[in-house]
C-alpha cells in the first residue's frame, strides 16, 4: 500500500484525508474495482473519455491534470499524469529500479546492437544481466518476445521486479524517443547513458527535428549525478552537446579523435577486425557483425565497461562473445556462393550505411529487397528512395510484412526518389519478392533484405509455418540449391 499524497506532488485534490492504494492503471480494459485510474492522453489513448466508465467499474480514485465535472470519487490533480503514473508503478512494485544498476542506450540507430554488446560485456565480467530491447526481454533466466519500442511504465516496473527476483544486478535498457516523450522512465534513475547518434527521423511522430532532438536529450533528466555518459562524437549533433554534459564522460569515434578510437584492419562477408585504442593501450577486436555501425557500437560498449572499471581485455572478450544479433546485418549462410543479409535499417542514414558496407565486400551486384511502410512521412520515403537508387543495383519493392500482402501506397512516395526505374521490380507479395531476388542473384552478388515490422527476433512457429524472412530465405536456399550444398 502506498499513499498518493506522500508519493506524488499533488497540486490539488477533492479530499483532505490521506488515500492509500495498492494498484493503479491507465487502461480502462484492465481496471478492477479499487484501482486508482490515471487519466493519460497521448497519440494512442484518451483517458478522459473513460472517466465515467472507470467510476462505473469501481475505481478508488482518479488522477488527472485538470478538473473533471461530475466526479463521484476522490480526484487528485498533478502537473504531469504520465510522469506520476511512472512513479506510482515503480513504488507499487517496491521500487525495483533502485536496487538495479541501469544502463540506458538511446539514439536514432544502433540501440539494439549496442544494448546486446553491453549485456555481453557485463555478463563476461561476472554480472547477472537483464536486457530490455526491441528484439526481446531477458529477465535473467529466460528470453521473452517484445513489442518494438520501450515498454510502458507499468511493464518496466514488472520486468525490473522479475529481474531483481532472478538475481540480476544490472539491466541494459534500450530507450526510444517515443518512451522519453511519454515519460516511461519516470521513477527510474540511470547509472549510465549511451548515445549512439541523433539524426533526422521519426518526424511522423515528433513533427520537427528540434522536438526530436530535445526529446532524445531529455534522457539526462533521469541520470544520477554520478551517471557515466558515453557519446559517439562521430555524430555532429552529439559532438555539439558534449560540452553541455555535466556527468563523467567518455567519448568514442572512428573518424573523430576521441578517448576511445577504432581503426578498421580487415572486413569480409563473415567478420571484421579493428583496433580499439584507449589511451596507451591498443587491442585488436574481431566481430562477426560487419560495418562501421557495429564497430561504433562495440566502442560504446567498451567505453561503458571502462567506465565501470572493467578490465579492457575482459571487455573485449565480452564483445567478441556476441556472434550475431537478429536483423542487424545478420548473415544467413546455408552454403550458398553469394551473400544474404537481413537488416532492420528503416532510416536513410542506416540504410546507406548497410548498403555501403555491402559495397565493400561485394564484387558483383547488390540486390536490395525493401518493404515499404504505410504511415511514414513522404519526405522520409523520398530520401529512402534516393538511398536505394544510389547504392543498390537492383531494387525490389514490396510490402513490409509476410502476413499482410497487397499493394502499398508508400511505394509511390519512395519511387519519387529513384531516378532510374529500370532497375526496380515491384511485387504485391513479399514472399514472391524475396524468392525472385534469390533466383536472380549470381555467385559474386550480395542480397540485403530490409526487414521491418514483422518478427526479426524469434522464429515463432504457427501451425507448422514459421513467418519470418529468415525462415523463408533458409527454406528457399535449402530447397533450390542442392548441388551447391554437396
Amino acid at each position: 500500500m502506498i499513499s498518493i499524497q506522500k508519493t506524488l506532488k499533488i497540486i490539488d485534490s477533492s479530499v483532505d484525508e490521506e488515500l492509500w492504494i495498492d494498484s493503479c492503471t491507465c487502461n480502462i480494459q484492465t481496471l478492477r474495482s479499487g484501482d486508482l485510474f490515471v487519466a493519460l492522453t497521448n497519440d494512442k489513448i484518451d483517458g478522459y473519455a473513460h472517466i465515467d466508465e472507470a467510476q462505473r467499474r469501481g475505481c478508488k480514485a482518479i488522477l488527472a491534470e485538470r478538473r473533471i465535472p461530475g466526479i463521484r470519487v476522490p480526484l487528485f490533480l498533478v502537473k504531469n499524469s504520465q510522469e506520476a503514473y511512472g512513479i506510482l508503478c515503480q513504488k507499487l512494485y517496491d521500487s525495483p529500479a533502485d536496487r538495479l544498476r541501469i544502463t540506458a542506450v538511446t539514439g536514432t540507430s544502433g540501440k539494439t546492437c549496442t544494448a546486446f554488446l553491453i549485456a555481453g560485456m557485463l555478463a563476461e565480467s561476472g554480472h547477472r544481466v537483464g536486457l530490455i530491447s526491441s528484439l526481446g526481454i531477458y529477465d535473467g533466466e529466460k528470453m521473452f518476445p517484445s513489442d518494438p519500442g520501450t515498454p510502458p511504465a507499468n511493464e518496466l516496473a514488472y520486468w525490473f521486479s522479475r529481474m531483481l527476483a532472478a538475481g540480476c544486478t544490472d539491466v541494459v535498457l534500450e530507450v526510444s524517443s517515443d518512451a522519453l516523450d511519454k515519460n516511461h522512465l519516470a521513477g527510474i534513475m540511470l547509472d549510465a547513458i549511451c548515445l549512439t547518434n541523433i539524426r533526422v527521423d521519426h518526424l511522423d511522430y515528433h513533427q520537427t527535428v528540434e522536438h526530436y532532438r530535445r526529446t532524445k536529450l531529455s534522457i539526462f533528466r533521469y541520470a544520477k549525478k554520478d551517471a557515466i555518459v558515453v557519446c559517439n562524437v562521430d555524430d555532429p549533433v552529439i559532438r555539439a552537446v558534449v560540452p553541455l554534459i555535466d556527468h563523467p564522460l567518455l567519448t568514442v569515434g572512428i573518424r573523430e579523435t576521441a578517448e576511445i578510437n577504432g581503426t578498421l584492419i580487415e572486413r569480409s562477408n563473415g567478420d571484421q577486425t579493428f583496433l580499439l585504442t584507449a589511451g596507451m593501450e591498443t587491442i585488436p577486436v574481431r566481430t562477426r557483425m560487419i560495418g562501421d555501425g557495429p564497430m561504433t557500437n562495440c566502442l560504446i560498449a567498451a567505453a561503458c565497461g571502462m567506465g565501470r572499471g572493467i578490465d579492457l581485455k575482459k571487455t573485449i572478450r565480452g564483445l567478441e562473445r556476441v556472434d550475431n544479433i537478429p536483423g542487424r546485418m545478420e548473415r544467413i549462410n546455408c552454403g550458398q556462393p553469394f551473400n544474404v543479409f537481413l537488416d532492420a535499417a528503416q532510416t536513410p542514414d542506416a540504410l546507406a550505411l548497410s548498403l555501403a558496407t555491402l559495397r565493400e565486400i561485394t564484387l558483383g551486384r547488390i540486390y536490395c529487397v525493401f518493404g515499404t511502410q504505410n504511415g511514414v512521412d513522404k519526405e522520409k520515403m523520398f530520401r529512402l528512395g534516393q538511398t536505394l537508387d544510389k547504392y543498390a543495383d537492383q531494387i525490389v519493392l514490396t510490402t513490409d510484412s509476410l502476413v499482410f500482402g497487397g499493394p502499398d501506397p508508400a511505394i509511390r512516395n519512395l519511387l519519387r526518389g529513384i531516378d532510374d526505374s529500370r532497375h526496380v521490380r515491384k511485387f504485391r507479395d513479399r514472399t514472391d519478392a524475396i524468392s525472385w531476388a534469390l533466383s536472380k542473384i549470381e555467385p559474386a552478388d550480395s542480397l540485403l533484405i530490409i526487414s521491418g515490422s514483422h518478427d526479426l527476433s524469434l522464429d515463432v512457429p504457427n501451425d507448422d509455418i514459421t513467418l519470418s524472412d529468415r525462415a523463408l530465405v533458409k527454406e528457399w536456399l535449402y530447397e533450390n540449391q542442392p548441388l551447391l550444398l554437396l
